[in-house]
């Protein structure tokens, strides 16, 4: 998706000397939106209130203003002289706030990364990504050929992945919100991690929507209320508008992770990042986006990323809709998502068996049980727990 062929007239600069975010104006960019007469400038903020939004006045600034803890989403608008808006744009940014450090231990902490894509399967992203499977490929990570769903749809496969609970949706129909359940990222979050928890498609988030959402933000960092104001006031259904502003959802979703990685880059990290734009029961779709997702990975790679963090690849199933799920082989890739997982290299040669495991289990069954239980191994240093739904998994 193209959502605009001119160059932000704003963006948000990151100072990792000083850990501070401004909003500033790209003058280059002015005469892209007006033809240089005067040109004013407005920034509001979005913050969450429960499971709703709420957003500020919108206050004038000139030219740059610092961005504090509570100003990580943002909506601008610059008008011209006759206060005809002429820009309006969104920005998510991940404010850097000090977070209560645990002692140090002698074990080095290895940050944790999961990335998703809705409804793809490992073969349907071999034939509309396979420029980033060479890549990953390149890069040496571990493919698990043997990955298979173990619920019909997103929520029982995030569900055994995020608390390792056999939980349907039918059953989670019955709670006022989520916030009870035993997510994995608290368990980071304990441990000293700064969390993040990002989707880009409300209305397809896996635990709101038509389901009870979280009361409070679950983690450190939580993108809802920013994709929520964004699709309510941009998105148009009669005119097919799919655009927050000049970037699309999944656009915005990539840039926070970046951010979030590199404003983080000091401190151990938990980070849940789920993309259902442009895969959510579509086979076709995810073509175009090869190219963005093959961008992506190479940019974790240059800033270093996978020196010190576990990435998890992944999808939660295959598509399971359409003529395509009808056939014979529709039928295996529904039950077969991708799934593919980079260690940092000090991490291999330290725990040398453990990454033989992997190596070994990659042409085995696995499910999000083993995954949710790899996560917890990782986080307390080799002890191995068996996922509460899945008492066999080993």
């Amino acid at each position: 998706i193209e959502c605009s062929t001119r160059p932000p007239l704003t963006g948000v600069r990151y100072n990792p000397t000083t850990g501070e975010h401004r909003l500033e104006m790209n003058l280059d960019a002015v005469y892209f939106y007006s033809d240089g007469r005067d040109m004013s400038c407005c920034v509001a903020t979005i913050q969450p209130i429960g499971v709703n939004i709420s957003i500020s006045r919108c206050q004038f600034f000139n030219g740059s203003w610092f961005l504090s803890r509570e100003h990580q989403f943002l909506f601008v608008r610059c008008s011209d002289f006759k206060m005809t808006p002429v820009y309006e744009n969104l920005h998510a940014t991940p404010v850097k706030f000090r977070k209560i450090k645990k002692k140090s231990t002698s074990e080095k902490k290895m940050n944790v990364l999961l990335l998703g894509f809705d409804s793809m399967s490992r073969l349907n992203l071999y034939r509309t990504m396979p420029k980033t499977v060479d890549f990953l490929h390149s890069l040496g990570w571990t493919e698990m050929k043997g990955f298979n769903k173990v619920g019909d749809n997103t929520l029982p496969n995030l569900m055994s992945l995020l608390t390792g609970l056999p939980l349907p949706r039918s059953q989670v129909a019955y709670f006022d919100y989520f916030d009870q359940l035993p997510f994995v990222w608290k368990d980071f979050s304990s441990a000293g991690y700064v969390t993040v928890y990002a989707e880009d498609k409300p209305y397809l988030e896996t635990f709101s929507g038509d389901l009870p959402g979280f009361k409070n933000p679950p983690t450190d960092y939580c993108t809802r209320s920013f994709f929520l104001f964004g699709e309510k006031y941009f998105v148009n259904n009669d005119t097919g508008t799919e655009c927050l502003g000049l970037q699309s959802p999944t656009e915005h979703l990539f840039k926070y992770l970046l951010d979030f990685v590199t404003v983080h880059e000091d401190e151990p990290f938990f980070g849940f990042f789920w993309a259902n734009h442009f895969s959510h029961n579509d086979l076709n779709k995810p073509a175009s986006e090869d190219v963005h997702v093959l961008k992506l990975m190479q940019q974790l790679s240059s800033l270093e990323v996978m020196k010190n963090t576990m990435v998890i690849f992944l999808s939660d199933h295959g598509l399971r809709v359409g003529a395509m799920r009808k056939t014979n082989i529709g039928w295996y890739e529904d039950r077969l998502p991708f799934l593919f997982i980079a260690l940092p290299e000090w991490y291999k040669a330290r725990h040398e068996l453990r990454f033989r495991n992997l190596q070994e289990n990659a042409n085995k069954l696995v499910s999000p049980y083993d995954l949710y239980s790899t996560m917890l191994h990782v986080l307390q240093n080799g002890v191995w727990e068996s996922s509460p739904g899945c008492k066999t998994c080993q």
